[in-house]
């Protein structure tokens, strides 16, 4: 049986240990397909989605995750507090967003050696 863009969004769920609702809700339903369709199209040849299910199934997940911690820090300014008293300006950290690469990299290592750029090849090497 293949998966589903909802076996997906319910993965991420299950990992995020919540569900956002409303417009975040949408934001990360959004984002597992768009999960999926990257990681399908960077599978190597003769490798089908549906062959490691549950393992593309999870990886497609964390990313989808990333994805909307990545879309979730996109603020319209980067401060996140103000004080007018001794003026003082804080600018956003970035944290999610460090969160965020950091989970891409682990959905795509959960999959490297599925991926056509990942794994470990030995190419140009002369014995």
């Amino acid at each position: 049986m293949a998966y589903t863009n909802q076996d997906v969004e319910s993965k991420a769920r299950e990992m995020l240990g919540y569900s956002p609702l409303a417009e975040k809700g949408k934001a990360l339903r959004s984002v597992c397909a768009s999960a999926a369709a990257e990681l399908e199209s960077k599978l190597r040849t003769g490798v089908k989605s549906s062959d490691i299910e549950e393992l593309f199934v999870s990886a497609a997940g964390v990313l989808a995750i990333s994805m909307y911690l990545e879309l979730d820090d996109i603020p319209g300014d980067k401060i996140d507090s103000f004080k007018a008293g001794e003026l003082s300006v804080k600018l956003h950290s970035g944290e999610k967003a460090q969160s965020a690469a950091s989970l891409r990299k682990h959905a795509e290592s959960m999959l490297a050696v599925y991926l056509e750029c990942g794994g470990f090849d030995f190419k140009g090497v002369q014995g």
